[in-house]
């Protein structure tokens, strides 16, 4: 009988580890997942074993569609564009890091592969905003990655801040282009 019962106990706490590092929304992991992960490739960059790209990822007029649409329409998009990043890029490695901004951490260093999945997301999303969904706006997302460099990245912090930085550099076009409509 006490077997089974630190069996059981054993299991509930697997259970409750999974629930603290998962996103409830999404079902993604969550930023302390994420958090956990950014250590694990911190000490692997120390030990010379690293490799990895980080895509970063936000979607574009969240709050407008909050504001005028209301959080359940906002949480909708939120829930889209999570199913759609974990199909593309392995749900395993990928984070809601806050409200709308997503992380994926991947194994891959080519950059054609890369721009590959990023093409297939785009073809899912157009995809997904031609089909009639609870609340049917249009679902644009900005995305940003880079690579990790052997010799030259010293933290996965460098790399994620390029990631970060091309993300936002996607958003303004977007942003720019939406101005010259």
């Amino acid at each position: 009988k006490i077997h089974t019962t630190q069996e059981q106990l054993t299991d509930y706490m697997h259970y409750l580890e999974k629930q603290s590092l998962t996103d409830d929304m999404t079902s993604l992991a969550n930023r302390d997942a994420y958090l956990k992960r950014i250590k694990e490739i911190n000490n692997d960059i120390e030990k010379g074993r690293a490799s990895f790209s980080v895509v970063v990822f936000d979607i574009n007029g969240l709050k407008y569609t909050n504001d005028n649409y209301g959080h359940e329409c906002g949480d909708q998009m939120i829930i889209h564009l999570a199913d759609q990043i974990s199909r593309v890029f392995d749900k395993e490695k990928v984070y809601r890091f806050g409200g709308d901004e997503f992380i994926a951490v991947t194994e891959t260093m080519d950059e054609e592969d890369l721009c590959d999945r990023l093409h297939r997301l785009s073809i899912a999303i157009d995809q997904l905003n031609k089909e009639d969904r609870e609340c049917n706006l249009v679902l644009s997302f900005s995305h940003g990655y880079a690579i990790y460099i052997l010799g030259e990245d010293s933290s996965y912090r460098e790399v994620f801040k390029r990631a970060d930085m091309a993300m936002y550099k996607n958003k303004g076009e977007y942003y720019d282009e939406k101005r010259l409509m």
